[in-house]
């Protein structure tokens, strides 16, 4: 591809709930919330109105004439998808951007699970990228989806502009896959309070190989721009050179990374 761009799904029904349980407040955890899957999840009045600022911004700062439209199967995305209001977009509701599967995580409130999985718990807090919930998958296996998207629109759309519309933790696989984040990079960044790291509700995240200012073509995506267009104080607003090389290492640059971990065993 030439192009392409990830739309995170507006404020939706379990944002508000686990907002509200993480505050302290676990009862939006009962009656019908806990009858439907989470995939049918609609978007919030302000989940709707974050969607529909996001397609003014995008009609009125970007090229919205893709070449293909892919949302996430879930109700959340393809509501977020259909409020952008992209002129004559045809979207394909694609089953590999769903959520990331959480297991017995996923309609579980903030009490339920520092109680029902404290070992679970611990376990997140050390494994990172590898952890997966019971049940569920961890974002190194949500990668390997990402893989196979990206394999398939390359072949597809080689040249051309493509639109994703999904989900948070999808979007950070992306991040992963095409910026070449490490596991310790991963880690870092998850516990970076900067706003323009994080990956908000409507977040507008930009792939391209073309450079934003000269018009000329790399071989593989080296521009990234992120935004959040109904707060820009929320991240950046600006393009990104990405140093893909630099998951390339020397020995001496191995064995510094590995020996800032000391050992515990000798």
């Amino acid at each position: 591809m030439e192009e392409f761009v990830l739309v995170r799904h507006g404020e939706s029904e379990g944002n508000i709930a686990f907002n509200r349980s993480v505050a302290g407040d676990h009862s939006l955890y009962s009656g019908a919330f806990l009858e439907r899957h989470s995939s049918f999840w609609r978007l919030s009045d302000r989940g709707r109105e974050q969607a529909a600022a996001t397609g003014e911004w995008m009609r009125a700062h970007m090229d919205v004439n893709f070449d293909a439209h892919f949302s996430s199967e879930y109700l959340r995305a393809m509501e977020t998808a259909a409020l952008l209001e992209l002129p004559s977009a045809r979207w394909r509701p694609e089953v590999m951007l769903r959520e990331r599967d959480w297991g017995e995580y996923d309609l579980a409130s903030q009490e339920e699970r520092r109680n029902a999985f404290e070992q679970y718990e611990a376990r997140r807090r050390r494994e990172s990228l590898f952890w997966a919930p019971p049940g569920g998958e961890s974002l190194a296996q949500v990668v390997q989806r990402i893989d196979n998207v990206l394999l398939y629109c390359n072949r597809r759309f080689g040249g051309q502009r493509v639109i994703f519309v999904c989900h948070g933790e999808l979007m950070w696989a992306f991040r992963l896959r095409l910026e070449r984040f490490s596991g310790l990079v991963y880690r870092e960044m998850q516990a970076d309070p900067r706003p323009g790291e994080r990956i908000n509700n409507c977040q507008v995240i930009t792939y391209s190989r073309r450079d934003p200012e000269t018009g000329a073509l790399e071989n593989d995506f080296r521009f990234m721009r992120s935004l959040c267009p109904w707060d820009p104080s929320a991240s950046y607003t600006g393009w990104r050179r990405l140093d893909r090389g630099s998951t390339l290492l020397s020995n001496e640059e191995m064995l510094r990374a590995v020996n800032a971990h000391p050992r515990i065993v000798n």
